[in-house]
């Protein structure tokens, strides 16, 4: 009878070992996918954010202009905000679509305000078109037009491909006849 004594106490002992594993193990598997899922929920929160933002942001191209004669010619691309919410132009992109020889794409450079002539409703509101310091894009105003000057070779009675994009993902593409 001794023998199945201890035969049950080393039963009850590997249970409440085998317990404690799981509990242990279980435990942590609960924080790991806590954690994941939490992480995931911030990130799903923040696209949605973003999603959110690119749709408030709209805006047209209402002008591109060609400017000067060689060397100093200009392509001159005015942007108006329509949206709901400020537009942060980050690049304009202008590229000769009958040719892939001489200058190719050309983009706007970013190094300052001196770049930028706005053209607002009210003259004297200074933030029709502002340059962030530190940031790579313009402001555009709600309901405001702001007017980028970029260096570009252009020949007349060539077509080009226009493309302005935004900060928060957004393009407008159009072709447009120097």
């Amino acid at each position: 009878m001794k023998m199945d004594r201890r035969r049950g106490v080393s039963e009850m002992i590997a249970t409440l070992l085998v317990l404690a594993i799981v509990v242990v193990l279980g435990t942590v598997v609960f924080a790991f996918g806590s954690a994941a899922f939490t992480s995931w929920s911030q990130g799903f929160g923040n696209l949605i954010g973003l999603k959110t933002s690119q749709l408030e942001e709209t805006f047209i191209v209402e002008y591109v202009q060609f400017n000067g004669t060689y060397p100093t010619q200009t392509v001159v691309v005015t942007v108006r905000n329509v949206g709901s919410i400020t537009t942060e132009v980050a690049s304009i992109a202008i590229s000769n679509l009958t040719s892939f020889t001489g200058t190719g794409s050309q983009f706007l450079e970013f190094s300052g305000p001196t770049q930028i002539a706005a053209a607002p409703p009210n003259p004297t509101d200074t933030n029709a078109c502002v340059a962030p310091a530190g940031e790579n894009y313009f402001v555009v105003g709600v309901g405001y037009s702001c007017s980028f000057r970029v260096s570009y070779h252009w020949v007349s009675g060539t077509a080009y491909n226009v493309v302005v994009s935004t900060a928060r993902g957004n393009t407008v593409t159009l072709y447009w006849k120097a």
